[in-house]
């Protein structure tokens, strides 16, 4: 038999990889469409700062 413990930490491991996944279909996407613009200027606003690259708001 199941327990609820076990049931909610299946439930939780299962949403955690579906917002993994949801993250990377996002990230495939933004790549796609950047990748056709290779070339262009944008006008945008720096947003954050990390220690591997900076996050730009494309206005």
């Amino acid at each position: 038999m199941i327990s609820l413990k076990q049931d909610g930490e299946h439930c939780s491991e299962r949403e955690r990889v579906a917002v993994d996944a949801e993250r990377d279909s996002v990230k495939l996407k933004q790549v796609e469409f950047l990748s056709k613009k290779h070339g262009e200027t944008f006008t945008g606003t720096i947003s954050g700062v990390m220690e591997r690259g900076i996050f730009v708001t494309l206005k």
